[in-house]
């Protein structure tokens, strides 16, 4: 095949260059495109269909190329398959990830929804918190903090004021609704910087109402 009659010379030199465009592409659509805080699926994809090629390729050569050594034919049989399989996984879920999503943020009940925009309107702290519908006697759950607090009040004043204190911003990157309960999935920065991953579960009543959180 013509593919195979290159120099190596030629297709080392033509494999750095696609690694060069990849990378490439990579530094641009973080610093144009898809920000650190975001999955960087765009260049993920672009490197799993290179690996893809790259795989089907050594593939092709393994079955037809007679002058290959014995335990490299071994080596490569047990590990290209298994690798192509795993990068047209990564393929599909890096391609649809962000629809999928999207959709997942979308076909929400009244409670999520509430939630959800309360959760992207955060800095309006208590004020906002307080549109959600609640229990009268709903609990809240912090265990890194030992918090346990019940009631409007013990929300406002533990909660809240510990989240005015430590300069909280919450940043939503996800949420699930399943059954009773709706899950956040949030970057929370304080005032120094740092980044906190957080996964805050409410739990629902037959009112429609928050009953419990969990931040964990």
């Amino acid at each position: 095949m013509p593919i195979f009659k290159h120099s190596k010379q030629d297709f080392r030199q033509s494999l750095a260059l696609v690694i060069a465009l990849i990378i490439g592409f990579s530094i641009f659509n973080t610093v144009y495109i898809q920000p650190l805080d975001q999955i960087n699926s765009y260049a993920y994809t672009l490197a799993n269909l290179f690996i893809i090629i790259c795989a089907s390729i050594s593939f092709f050569r393994l079955t037809t190329a007679e002058d290959l050594p014995i335990n490299y034919r071994q080596f490569l049989r047990k590990i290209l398959p298994p690798l192509f399989v795993y990068e047209c996984t990564s393929l599909f879920i890096f391609m649809f990830g962000v629809y999928l999503q999207v959709i997942d943020m979308e076909n929400l009940s009244p409670i999520a929804e509430a939630i959800k925009y309360y959760k992207l309107n955060a800095s309006g702290g208590y004020d906002e918190w307080s549109k959600v519908p609640r229990a009268p006697d709903y609990k809240m759950h912090v265990p890194s903090m030992d918090f346990d607090v019940t009631g409007h009040d013990e929300v406002r004043e533990v909660i809240f004021g510990w989240l005015t204190d430590i300069g909280a911003q919450q940043e939503l990157v996800n949420i699930v609704e399943f059954g009773a309960s709706v899950t956040c999935y949030l970057h929370v920065t304080d005032k120094e910087g740092a980044v906190l991953d957080i996964v805050e579960v409410f739990q629902i009543d037959d009112q429609g109402r928050v009953n419990e959180i969990w931040a964990l």
